[in-house]
């Protein structure tokens, strides 16, 4: 279902612009010590400089033993990244005033999963104002407008960059130490991209990518990143903050007691909080001159400098990404661990280039010796011994769009960084990529993979159904392997077994990861949107327009009012209370409400002179029986966005009343979605592509969904006048189509773009791995084919 609501928002608004994928740091954070009970302090910035800091061990084994932790840390993370970073409200459902770091954004959708740790990311795609919708419209710009590509460049550059701040070819080398540095670039060698492997015992080095222009000496990526972090890092840490004000210190504090006030509602005592936070920050935000004399704490950073120093070669041998000293480094672990504070914002600028460097170096970084999730067979790679996501990747001296990518700077020493905001990295210090889905028809492959990549199969734990059926299957499975083996089972022992397995699935705990249950307990969904979902079945509405005996009803409660209600629901309460009858064309099909109660609920049991009775309604019943003075040119995909089948009251206007011929007139009204819901097509049918329909009567089907979706009717003959053919009715309706209803069938036909191309893609790079794995002749252009395995 998620990845038809997913399609849906792609159908509403057009083509996502960005697709997201954030993984919070949340098993090695002094914020889930604290919330796993690691750690007592009054507040968070009690925790200064490694003093209350648990091991490495301990953060992970605290997260490990209290998943709600982990899962309520993940989801206020997420949380504050939608607010802030994307800049949505989704109790307006409309962009912040202020947007966000990547614009205003009209929509997002995205989908929680586990990681092999256990950990949770999210997949996002995002909407922005201001970008092209579909593929016509890109290539319109591009074609109308010089300008356009270097203003697509600029934006990209702005939210998104592959090099690090700090300068890696104006380092030293660590050999000649030559003052004028010079480097050339080197051909990664194909063993690069596949899994280092031992040579007689041996264990694999860094792959050299280059070597110095005045002492020859072959170095790595990985050496000159290494290189320039120990160049520019501080002799001192923490580095000398200027001196703040009593002012700026007040004001410091203002804004914590607001926020503590908010958390803590009517327990918050203002002259306790005050005299807290004083007493805590006071020293926090004057200065750091204490820490420079903290003998033991420089005397473990001198030494920290030195091993790393020492472990700096010009290609390292292999070790585990968690062993490795630079990650080891306890100023590494301050900046990854401690969360985002105030004095962060007083660092002075070449101390937070370093902050940032040092973070992208460990969290933005594809370790060179790859991981096994990087050599599953792919659609980049001839087979399973390349690495799929294609790392190292090319350099790029100069930004341009690609056929299927916008390819920024990448230059020497930075093949092996992903994709990353310094907004990001600094804020949420975690890993994170942005993929920028700006482009022509290549773009829309990559826009369609990225939908479904987003929504692709986690657990199954949504779906008893789909359990079951797994279970049946795999039962299948093995008695065609006991067949095979020549071993024949009764047909009283196969039904015994299968059985016996359906009741283990429904019994048996379900391997899904901790956190992610732990998720799903807290907030009833994997699901990030922006805004609600309603269901529309064009079968069904299909069916009941042609009067087919097999057209399914739904049984719902009519309450025949023969006394006054309740006064307190009245035409204004009317309008916004939503029914919640199970089956309804309302909100039966709302995947969430927004304050939207059944009113039912709120007048409690029948009273004496009430008597309710089941009643069949028909498929868009509320739409065919609409009142007119609301909503009489209206098409059914826009009612369902706006209007909901509302309890009538007394008072209730008669313009909100169905028509008389309604199941439900007597109780039922309409009423308005305070936020507008995106419809979600149901029952496996789109509109088809109208390129495909070549024969009559597929063009006959393609203009029937069609004008069911977006031509106003009441009885079959609205929608196709007798005399008429389907396909006839829809090319005379198309050109009067509204701007809005003509913009979501567009977006529907590109859907189509995105799958066409997608196949046809899958076809060619299937011929084209076979034609590389039989000559055995290198690897694929990353230009082709870069990252549209999303991970």
């Amino acid at each position: 279902m998620h990845r038809r609501e997913a399609f849906a928002t792609a159908d509403r608004f057009g083509q996502p612009s960005l697709f997201v994928t954030i993984t919070p740091n949340v098993d090695g954070t002094i914020t889930l010590a604290y919330l796993a009970g690691g750690i007592q302090v009054k507040s968070l910035f009690d925790v200064q400089y490694l003093k209350h800091m648990p091991d490495k061990a301990t953060m992970q084994q605290l997260a490990m033993n209290d998943n709600m932790a982990s899962a309520t840390l993940f989801d206020r993370s997420i949380e504050a990244f939608i607010k802030v970073v994307v800049g949505f409200d989704k109790s307006t459902g409309r962009p912040r005033k202020t947007g966000g770091l990547f614009g205003h954004v009209k929509a997002y959708f995205g989908m929680v999963e586990t990681q092999g740790r256990g950990t949770l990311h999210l997949h996002l795609l995002v909407w922005v104002h201001g970008a092209p919708r579909s593929t016509s419209e890109y290539e319109a710009r591009f074609q109308a407008d010089l300008n356009y590509e270097a203003m697509v460049l600029k934006y990209s550059e702005g939210i998104v960059s592959n090099s690090l701040p700090i300068d890696l070819l104006q380092t030293p080398c660590k050999t000649c130490e030559h003052a004028d540095p010079k480097y050339e670039a080197l051909d990664p060698p194909l063993t690069a991209f596949e899994k280092p492997r031992r040579s007689e015992g041996v264990l694999p080095k860094e792959p050299i990518m280059a070597k110095c222009g005045h002492c020859n000496t072959m170095v790595s990526s990985q050496h000159l990143v290494r290189q320039a972090l120990l160049h520019s890092r501080p002799k001192v840490w923490p580095v000398e903050l200027p001196k703040l004000s009593q002012p700026a210190i007040d004001k410091y504090l203002d804004e914590e007691a607001s926020f503590l006030k908010s958390m803590a509602g009517k327990k918050y005592d203002p002259e306790r909080t005050h005299d807290h936070m004083r007493a805590s920050f006071q020293t926090y935000l004057a200065g750091t001159a204490h820490m420079e004399s903290n003998v033991d704490y420089q005397e473990l950073l001198a030494g920290a400098r030195a091993s790393l120093e020492e472990s700096n070669t010009a290609s390292n041998t292999y070790v585990a990404p968690d062993k490795d000293t630079f990650c080891l480094d306890p100023i590494y672990r301050e900046l990854s661990s401690m969360p985002f504070g105030p004095n962060e914002t007083r660092l002075p600028d070449e101390t937070v280039l370093f902050v940032i460097a040092t973070l992208a170096s460990v969290l933005q970084v594809h370790w060179w010796s790859h991981c096994s999730s990087c050599f599953k067979q792919s659609r980049n790679t001839r087979g399973a011994q390349m690495c799929r996501y294609l790392f190292p990747r090319a350099r790029v001296e100069v930004g341009r769009i690609g056929t299927s990518a916008i390819l920024l700077v990448r230059k020497l020493g930075e093949e092996y960084i992903n994709g990353y905001s310094d907004v990001i990295l600094r804020a949420f210090k975690c890993n994170h990529d942005i993929q920028i889905m700006i482009g022509g028809a290549e773009m829309a492959e990559r826009i369609y993979y990225a939908c479904k990549y987003t929504t692709k199969d986690q657990q199954k734990v949504e779906c008893r159904t789909a359990l079951a059926l797994a279970a049946f299957d795999t039962r299948i499975q093995r008695e065609l392997s006991t067949a095979e083996s020549g071993e024949a089972l009764s047909d009283e022992v196969k039904c015994r077994r299968r059985l016996a397995s359906h009741m283990f699935n429904m019994t048996r705990k379900q391997e899904v990861a901790g956190p992610l249950c732990a998720l799903y307990l807290l907030r009833e969904s994997c699901a990030y949107t922006s805004h609600f979902y309603k269901k529309m079945s064009i079968r069904h509405v299909l069916k009941f327009l042609h009067q087919h005996s097999d057209t399914p009803f739904q049984l719902e409660v009519t309450t025949n009012i023969k006394v006054k209600t309740r006064p307190h629901l009245g035409e204004c309460d009317a309008s916004r209370i939503e029914s919640s009858n199970v089956g309804s064309e309302s909100d039966s099909s709302d995947l969430e409400s927004d304050e939207e109660e059944d009113a039912s609920l709120l007048a409690g049991p029948n009273r004496p002179g009430q008597s309710s009775v089941f009643v069949p309604v028909g498929p868009a019943e509320d739409y065919i029986n609409r009142p007119d003075v609301m909503c009489k040119d209206i098409s059914w995909f826009e009612f369902t966005s706006k209007f909901f089948r509302a309890n009538r009251a007394d008072g209730t206007s008669s313009d909100k009343l169905f028509m008389e011929r309604h199941s439900l007139h007597k109780s039922k009204c309409i009423g308005v979605h305070r936020l507008a819901r995106i419809p979600v097509l149901t029952g496996g049918v789109r509109v088809p592509f109208f390129g495909d329909c070549l024969k009559p009567e597929e063009r006959d089907f393609h203009a029937q969904v069609a004008l069911v979706l977006f031509k106003p009717f009441r009885v079959l003959s609205d929608l196709c006048p007798h005399g008429s053919t389907w396909h006839e009715a829809w090319e005379s309706f198309q050109p009067t189509m509204s701007t809005g209803s003509a913009e979501v069938y567009h977006f529907m036909q590109d859907y189509h773009v995105g799958r066409k191309k997608a196949a046809k893609t899958r076809t060619s790079r299937e011929e084209e791995q076979n034609i590389q794995m039989e000559n055995d002749d290198g690897r694929t252009e990353p230009d082709d084919f870069d990252d549209i395995d999303f991970e």
